[in-house]
């Protein structure tokens, strides 16, 4: 006669019941993890993009300011009379599409398939800022520059900085009316005019 054991049957079903229990939870919290680190690469890839597209930013607006004389055939940054703006800037307020910014950052920026936008306005002539200039009352020419980088289309980082900037006029001591002179515009040509001469 063949005798069964039930009760002990019954507990290799409870085993495994209790076994599939823990099955689920680990897979669970192995799901979670996962996910977790999913988020953090994407969050450290955001960082990366924001950082890339601030200094790219910064780069334009540091090319615009040392191009602020012109020279190699190209138009200065800065005029008094215009506000200038890159080649296709949709802003209504350019007077002129000119703003050409150092060869090399453009070619990194268009490899990237970023859009990028960037003008100069002219603010107004004033007193240098203590400390700066030849003489007590030395003039100052006050501009912003105005930078926008945008890869989003690429899911990468978006940036816009705005940045003051101010260029001496060594020999004027008059500040009031520079921009209205007969040769307004040019920076460099006021360099060699001075104001408060009869």
């Amino acid at each position: 006669m063949i005798k069964y054991d039930y009760g002990r049957m019954k507990q290799q079903g409870a085993i495994l019941l209790i076994s599939l229990i823990f099955l689920l939870l680990l897979s669970i919290l192995a799901l979670g993890a996962m996910r977790s680190g999913t988020l953090e690469l994407l969050m450290a890839g955001n960082e990366q993009s924001r950082i890339e597209a601030f200094e790219l930013t910064a780069a334009v607006n540091e090319s615009l300011i040392s191009r602020w004389q012109g020279g190699s055939g190209g138009e200065p940054s800065f005029k008094t009379d215009k506000t200038l703006c890159s080649p296709g800037h949709t802003d209504p307020d350019c007077d002129a599409n000119t703003l050409v910014i150092d060869a090399t950052l453009s070619s990194v920026i268009s490899s990237a398939g970023a859009v990028n936008e960037y003008m100069t306005h002219y603010l107004g002539e004033g007193q240098a800022p203590p400390g700066f200039g030849e003489q007590v009352n030395t003039c100052a020419f006050y501009f912003d520059t105005e930078t926008d980088y945008d890869n989003s289309l690429n899911r990468l980082g978006v940036s816009h900085q705005s940045e003051g900037v101010f260029i001496i006029n060594p020999v004027a001591t008059d500040c009031s009316g520079l921009s209205t002179q007969s040769n307004a515009g040019d920076l460099d040509k006021y360099t060699h005019l001075d104001i408060a001469s009869p």
